[in-house]
């Protein structure tokens, strides 16, 4: 359900599942894709240490599409993933985080990425503006994530108050497939869209 809707000429954001998503800015981040926060926190893990490029980002696409969820990566072979996430460099150092990461998303209560092996202070800063609508500059210190947050703040600023009843064409990511903790004895399945409230929220409860 919509929960609010903000325009700027064709560009929207709006909030589903308590999850901010975005319409790409001028920019381009290659995060704008991912605002699910396991596909988010992976996409960062994956580009960190590369260049951003047009290959960079359709092996990635590649891996989403190949891995839509942290069940599949947990499950599936390591040659797998490793021939995937080959053109990216650092295979051994991003599979373990890949892999530690997706275990993690579903088996802890995480309250920030930071929490996982392999995410710093790059990925936590980035899921806390794509992914719980963060818009303040102050202590982040990569400069795509600033400039990014200088031009949704001026998005806002200069229509705060408007909303639209409807979503833009583009459509936003969203995951619907059922997901269950690793080793647990609960029958009742999880969504990813749950994990993602959750995540978005704040600390369960």
């Amino acid at each position: 359900m919509t929960a609010g809707c903000r325009s700027l000429n064709t560009e929207c954001c709006w909030v589903t599942d308590s999850v901010v998503c975005c319409r790409s800015s001028p920019l381009s981040l290659i995060q704008e894709d991912y605002p699910d926060p396991w596909q988010h926190i992976i996409c960062c893990v994956l580009c960190s240490r590369t260049s951003g490029s047009a290959r960079i980002r359709s092996t990635i696409a590649a891996f989403f599409s190949t891995f839509p969820t942290p069940t599949t990566v947990l499950e599936a072979d390591v040659a797998d993933i490793t021939a995937v996430i080959h053109p990216l460099g650092l295979q051994p150092t991003r599979l373990a985080a890949v892999k530690a990461v997706s275990h993690d998303f579903l088996a802890t209560d995480w309250q920030e990425p930071s929490q996982f092996k392999g995410c710093g202070k790059f990925v936590a800063d980035s899921w806390k503006v794509f992914c719980k609508g963060h818009r303040v500059s102050r202590g982040i210190h990569d400069v795509k994530l600033t400039q990014y947050l200088a031009w949704v703040n001026r998005w806002d600023a200069q229509e705060q108050g408007g909303c639209h009843d409807h979503k833009p064409q583009a459509q936003v990511r969203q995951q619907h497939h059922t997901e269950q903790k690793p080793g647990s004895h609960n029958t009742e399945a999880r969504r990813v869209t749950r994990s993602q409230a959750r995540a978005a929220a704040g600390p369960h409860k």
